[in-house]
């Protein structure tokens, strides 16, 4: 069947991201390459209920940026998620 729209998942997998876990406050995404280089998304809410993004190699010993496309990928898995970011801003 023809799709119209593809979700924020599919999305984010076309790029490479593949889920790993998936609950209301926490979602996390993994993405390797070819040269074993693995890099770990992460999107939840604190004990605090702030929204966080964080992007690192696998053992957290690096941060990894992130492009202009894969942010607005991550807001709208916030939306989706009813993580409220608009109230830090």
């Amino acid at each position: 069947m023809f799709k119209l729209f593809k979700s924020v998942d599919e999305k984010l997998a076309d790029i490479g991201f593949k889920k790993v876990q998936d609950t209301p406050v926490r979602v996390e995404y993994i993405r390797s390459n070819k040269n074993e280089f693995v890099q770990l998304l992460e999107i939840y809410a604190d004990e605090l209920g702030c929204p966080v993004v964080k992007s690192t190699t696998r053992n957290g010993a690096l941060a990894v940026s992130l492009t202009k496309y894969e942010l607005q990928l991550i807001i709208k898995k916030m939306d989706e998620k009813n993580l409220d970011y608009s109230v830090y801003r």
